[in-house]
């Protein structure tokens, strides 16, 4: 998988309250079991599918090589394929605050 940048959207509350920790394990890891990242040209087509005129939203600007860019893989845990890469459990977070993402 290319060293490019990947994406994750979060609510700024649960950025909040992620408040000195390392790892980030989001709702979607019990749910589907897996976080999900996007590359930046992909990412407005999920924000509306699953974001839609919500506020609060932040992207979070992620390193593949820092997040175990190995562990990145583009099927969920059932083997279906994705077109998206995905971790199965945590990831670490940036130590840079995220950048906020306009509502739609």
């Amino acid at each position: 998988m290319a060293s490019t940048t990947l994406l994750h959207i979060i609510h700024r509350d649960d950025w909040h309250a992620l408040d000195g920790q390392e790892y980030y394990r989001p709702a979607s890891l019990a749910t589907e079991g897996f976080v999900p990242f996007l590359p930046r040209p992909q990412v407005l087509t999920p924000a509306n599918q699953r974001f839609a005129g919500q506020n609060g939203l932040l992207l979070l600007d992620l390193d593949p090589s820092k997040l175990g860019a190995h562990r990145l893989s583009s099927k969920t845990p059932t083997g279906v394929v994705l077109r998206f890469p995905t971790l199965p459990d945590r990831c670490r977070l940036p130590r840079s605050p995220p950048s906020s993402f306009p509502a739609y």
